[in-house]
């Protein structure tokens, strides 16, 4: 089949999932905080009350003055602001018993400038956080997950003052974020005490980059690097992919990539087994063999050095190309596929997790990695997609040497 012919089957696939999609689709709701034209209501909080599961709020900027969020939220809808920057909101919402048959979204919105915390607590649905700027918490970060399946987060800045986001007891991934916090930028925790090889909590952390700030140990009156990435307990994995940067904490003697923090208990990644010994066979660290450890990471329960696929989704907006990056392992073939995004938990398989709807999946491209393990593919997203649709994107790769693996996922939500 020539390229263009598979290109108009792939498009026809597409746009055929998404008019089914569109189909089971709800309402749309207007939020206008200045109430112009065509506005439903002014504040987000507000329309929400009035949603019902599936429904889209699309919140224009308005005044520019921030919006509130629900404090309770208890059924999926998709939250999207629309312009080129992020729409400001403040409020702490808590996302309580999503059903495994529903997904929340919410896409383009800014915390950054009120103390707010987003609480995904016990979601057997879909939640996915997209393109959105964390507050400046005092405490405690800025995403706290708790109990839950698989919540993504993906193209998140955060710059705060403790923890970007928290998973306990929960699995999900975060893609292609910036988060520069003074205290930890992940905590991945099962908070249970038990052998180093049961694990309550499962986070892919894939692209972008993790600072580990600079951390004010007030006994002492001085400043110090703190780690970038915090896994501790007996049950909790971490796995380092896609790119990730890692750079050493700041503050006024700001330590160089090649150095160690001086203080024993601060590290880029910490790794701490909990009450039961560490076990030789378990994993708490699953690294690219790209992402240095510089010496500077604290493991007693191990790790594993391996190359996944990785997919990481450029802007999606309607009628333009899009462009998706793909790391794969070194001299493989990789094929790209996507789907729409469903709220039904991953497909567990051997050779990996499957965030794909398995009803209808198209392949965007196949070829081979380059020498820097990159290969980009393109695709048109259709002039009549409605923002707040999301495509999941999931690479599987084929090593010279015969094995098969299956990356991680990467979203992008149209806007």
């Amino acid at each position: 089949m020539g390229g263009h012919s598979l290109r108009a089957l792939v498009l026809g696939l597409l746009c055929g999932a998404i008019a089914c999609e569109m189909g089971m689709a709800q309402r749309t709701l207007i939020v206008d905080n200045t109430m112009a034209a065509g506005a439903d209501y002014a504040d987000i909080d507000l329309a929400y009350a009035a949603s019902q599961s599936g429904d889209r709020i699309l919140v224009r900027p308005g005044s520019g003055a921030p919006y509130a969020l629900p404090s309770d939220v208890s059924h999926g809808v998709r939250i999207v602001g629309l312009g080129l920057a992020p729409v400001p909101v403040w409020g702490d919402p808590r996302i309580r018993d999503l059903p495994d048959d529903q997904v929340f979204l919410a896409h383009n919105l800014d915390f950054g400038s009120v103390n707010s915390l987003v609480n995904p607590i016990d979601c057997r649905g879909l939640v996915l956080l997209s393109k959105f700027h964390g507050s400046p918490q005092t405490y405690g970060g800025s995403v706290g997950v708790l109990r839950s399946d698989h919540v993504a987060i993906t193209d998140f800045h955060y710059h705060g003052l403790q923890g970007g986001i928290a998973f306990t007891d929960s699995r999900g991934i975060v893609g292609d974020s910036v988060l520069h916090p003074v205290w930890g930028a992940y905590f991945v925790r099962d908070g249970q005490s038990s052998p180093c090889n049961n694990f309550g909590s499962e986070v892919w952390i894939v692209g972008g980059v993790i600072e580990g700030g600079g951390y004010y140990r007030s006994t002492q009156g001085l400043w110090g690097p703190d780690s970038a990435v915090y896994t501790r307990g007996s049950g909790a994995r971490t796995f380092l992919t896609g790119g990730v940067e890692l750079i050493a904490g700041e503050g006024p003697n700001p330590l160089t990539r090649s150095s160690c923090p001086p203080d024993a208990n601060y590290w880029w990644v910490l790794v701490t087994q909990g009450a039961a010994p560490p076990d030789p066979e378990a994993l708490y660290v699953v690294r690219d063999p790209n992402i240095s450890t510089r010496g500077c990471w604290r493991n007693p329960c191990g790790e594993l050095v391996h190359e996944y696929p990785t997919a990481h989704p450029g802007d999606a907006h309607p009628g333009q190309q899009q462009v998706i990056d793909v790391i794969g392992p070194s001299n493989s073939v990789v094929s790209l596929f996507a789907s729409l995004i469903h709220p039904s938990p991953p497909i567990e398989l051997p050779i990996g997790d499957v965030w794909l709807d398995p009803t209808l999946v198209v392949e965007i491209g196949c070829g081979a990695v380059d020498a820097n393990r990159d290969i980009s593919f393109r695709t048109r997203i259709p002039d009549w997609m409605e923002p707040g649709e999301a495509l999941v994107y999931q690479v599987a790769s084929l090593s010279p040497g015969g094995a098969w693996d299956i990356g991680p996922p990467g979203f992008a939500v149209v806007w």
